[in-house]
């Protein structure tokens, strides 16, 4: 194959995309302390977390966070999203 070049395709990088997040939470006209107030309900309903847990977990400085990607969210965090939302967990990814 001397002479041919291969195309790369392009791989998913499977980076977190915090616009992604505030897109869909200007979207659906909330706050920042209200998809925190979102996520810590959510956690307590599927048992992900005990109540003190998700008070602790979640804040409004925290989802700042990963909208900035300044701090990436756990799997079960990117997973109670795609919960909260209606979307699919790939949507989060770059």
């Amino acid at each position: 194959m001397a002479g041919k070049r291969r195309k790369r395709r392009r791989a998913r990088t499977g980076r977190f995309d915090g616009d992604k997040v505030r897109q869909l939470r200007e979207r659906a006209g909330w706050t920042q302390q209200k998809l925190a107030a979102e996520l810590r309900r959510a956690a307590i309903k599927t048992g992900v977390l005990s109540e003190q847990e998700a008070d602790d977990h979640y804040s409004a400085s925290t989802v700042s966070k990963w909208e900035l990607v300044s701090r990436n969210p756990n799997y079960t965090t990117v997973w109670l999203m795609a919960q909260v939302f209606g979307v699919a967990m790939e949507d989060f990814a770059e």
